[in-house]
This record gives structure tokens, C-alpha cells and sequence, in this order.
């Protein structure tokens, strides 16, 4: 017997080689006259140092970017739900947005330049509105 019905595991299945095909399309894409076989050299690190320049700093950079930001985003979307126990559960359910726009807003006014304020306001801002909601 498995653990994981057939269903999820071929959803699984499904879902990693479209993710698969998605960052080789990626790899691909671009502005250069780069073919697969020039992009697939490159990966590699052999073929042309243009090309394993292009290919391994910046679009594999910014797959890996993309690929993190995207899990990042799942997960914290996953623990929203979880916390509020609610499965249509987002941020502004737990005043996530609104404690990070205060936090922002007291930081521009209290600063000394008037324009910017502190970077880490917005998250402290979330962070204290999220406590606050769920103590």
C-alpha cells in the first residue's frame, strides 16, 4: 500500500516536469540567437564564454530568484491558512497589510528627511499586527 494516493502522485509528477519544462524555457529564453544545444553547453559551463556568461550568471540567477520568491511565497501563504485555520485565509485577514502601511507611515513622518523612512518598518509593522491579532 503507499502513504500517497496515485492521484497526488502523479499531480506531483505532472507538476515537477512542468516546472522542469519552465526553467529550461527560461534557461532558453532570451534576446540572444542562442539555440538549445548552445544554452544546455552553457549550463555545463563549456561552449562559448559569452554564452556561459550570459546563461550562468544572469538566467540561471534569476530562475533561482524566481523559483525561491514563488516557494516563499507558497509557504507563507500555507502558514496563514494553518494560523487562521480557514482555507480561504490571506494577509489582510490578519491585518498583515494595515500594520505594515502604519508602520511605513510613522517611519516617512518620524524621519528626518521626510521621503524615506526605515526599511525594516514595514515588516516590524506586519509582524507586531499579526501578535497583536493573534494573542
Amino acid at each position: 500500500s503507499l502513504l500517497v494516493t496515485r492521484r497526488a502522485a502523479l499531480a506531483a509528477v505532472a507538476l515537477a516536469a512542468a516546472l522542469l519544462a519552465a526553467v529550461v524555457l527560461s534557461a532558453y529564453a532570451g534576446q540572444s540567437d542562442m539555440g538549445v544545444a548552445r544554452t544546455f553547453r552553457a549550463v555545463l559551463g563549456q561552449g562559448d564564454r559569452f554564452d556561459v556568461l550570459l546563461v550562468q550568471n544572469f538566467r540561471l540567477g534569476r530562475i533561482v530568484a524566481g523559483l525561491t520568491a514563488g516557494a516563499a511565497l507558497g509557504l507563507a501563504g500555507c502558514l496563514t491558512q494553518t494560523l487562521a485555520r480557514n482555507r480561504l485565509a490571506t494577509p489582510e485577514l490578519l491585518g498583515v497589510n494595515d500594520g505594515a502601511t502604519a508602520a511605513v507611515l510613522l517611519s516617512v513622518t518620524l524621519s528626518a528627511s521626510g521621503t524615506f523612512g526605515a526599511w525594516w518598518a514595514g515588516p516590524i509593522g506586519a509582524l507586531v499586527a499579526v501578535i497583536v491579532v493573534t494573542t
